[in-house]
């Protein structure tokens, strides 16, 4: 049988419907689906297979099976990042919690990149500064001082790449806690602004396409802290040849992608925009690592399910240091290789936002009581901010 033109065309237009219809459900069988994309790019779980019990409800689940469908595509992920892709280059975001500023910046959206930038409450700041105050003096009885380091926003470093109409006000709630804790209830606290304005003359100091500062600035963070602690707290032995370990050049930057891979565009934008070569120390790598060993300490509310990485952690460094205990949130994940050298002991704890107040407390309270440490360095982004209040601390041992 010789097929004519028309009917060869019209064969392996056939084919091809059928091959686009039925590969997905192959692949779906084979268990390659499109989920993996929802719950990384999009963050939602992928719709649920509709349950049809006859024929005539068919129409009525249609809408439901139809977003199925799409959910299981396994060439979601591509189409998904290029979409993002296309609308990251006019300077949109497929994300409401990315926003794409001037020059391809990528900033962490939220309520304090607004004109309107939220504030505290006079009531809302006393009292949660009356609890901070609380907890201060509860550790300073168990031989502990509090030092409070606030990391700023990106945008508040680098306001002139945000979208003009995001760009913030220049009064916020961090300075407002700045100005009242030490001025009014004698909190210290440790404002890092005025020395990365002056480290963005020299270089870049926070990521273009994250939300982070890279390491050399958290290493210029660290050398802050160890002189406010030297200055204010007890003498830190070998100051002068500490500052020198932490005042390094870095000759590249190299690029952390975590708000591009929210997009999912960041190997498009390395494609597009390559690291320089070098040996990998000339690169300030996103992925830094501790050169010690550590021990994970049990802490209430911290389960099994979670990474060791979100665990309490205790290193050893320089037996002359001082006994540390860093509260952190991702911040300060970046300055903790560079305190652990220079510390005894450095107990590190991530801040973990999902906890409620009188659960961070539990944990403040645990690790101290069983570390002993000489000072509380707690690192909080300004994104951050409004969950450094303790909503109560209560002083008795549990």
């Amino acid at each position: 049988m010789v097929l004519s033109r028309k009917q060869f065309a019209l064969l392996l237009e056939g084919l091809c419907y059928s091959a686009f219809l039925v590969a997905p459900l192959g692949m779906l069988a084979l268990g390659i689906t499109g989920h993996k994309s929802i719950k990384t790019l999009e963050k939602r779980a992928p719709h649920p297979l509709p349950k049809v019990h006859s024929l005539h409800r068919l129409p009525e689940a249609m809408p439901e099976l139809s977003a199925w469908f799409e959910d299981i595509l396994p060439w979601r992920q591509s189409l998904t990042a290029q979409l993002n892709y296309a609308l990251y280059r006019v300077g949109e975001s497929g994300r409401p919690k990315v926003l794409v500023g001037d020059e391809d910046w990528m900033f962490f959206s939220g309520p304090d990149y607004s004109p309107q930038r939220p504030r505290f409450a006079a009531e809302e700041l006393e009292a949660g500064a009356q609890a901070l105050l609380a907890r201060q003096q509860w550790l300073q009885q168990h031989g502990t001082q509090y030092l409070l380091f606030v990391a700023p926003n990106k945008g508040t470093i680098y306001p002139e790449y945000l979208p003009f109409w995001r760009r913030p006000a220049e009064f916020g709630r961090m300075d407002q806690i700045l100005d009242a804790l030490p001025n009014q209830f004698g909190i210290a606290c440790l404002d890092p602004r005025p020395q990365l304005f002056s480290l963005k003359e020299k270089g870049l100091v926070y990521l273009k396409h994250d939300v982070h500062w890279n390491t050399r600035t958290a290493r210029m963070a660290t050398r802050l802290c160890w002189q406010r602690i030297h200055r204010d707290f007890f003498p830190v032995p070998g100051l002068e040849e500490l500052e020198r370990s932490l005042d390094w050049e870095m000759r590249w930057v190299s690029e952390q992608q975590g708000l591009a891979e929210m997009l999912g565009i960041d190997r498009l934008v390395q494609q597009l925009a390559p690291l320089p070569k070098g040996t990998p120390e000339d690169f300030d790598s996103p992925k830094i690592r501790f050169s010690a060993e550590y021990q994970i300490l049990d802490a209430p509310h911290y389960t099994d399910k979670m990474p060791d990485r979100l665990h309490p952690r205790v290193f050893h460094g320089n037996p002359d240091g001082p006994v540390v205990f860093l509260f952190t949130d991702s911040f300060g994940n970046w300055m903790g290789p560079w305190l652990q050298p220079h510390c005894s002991t450095l107990l590190m704890a991530r801040r973990l936002t999902e906890l409620s107040q009188e659960q961070k407390a539990d944990i403040v309270r645990s690790l101290v009581e069983q570390v002993q440490p000489e000072i509380m360095l707690e690192v909080v982004g300004e994104m951050n901010i409004h969950d450094i209040f303790p909503s109560t601390f209560d002083v008795t041992p549990r």
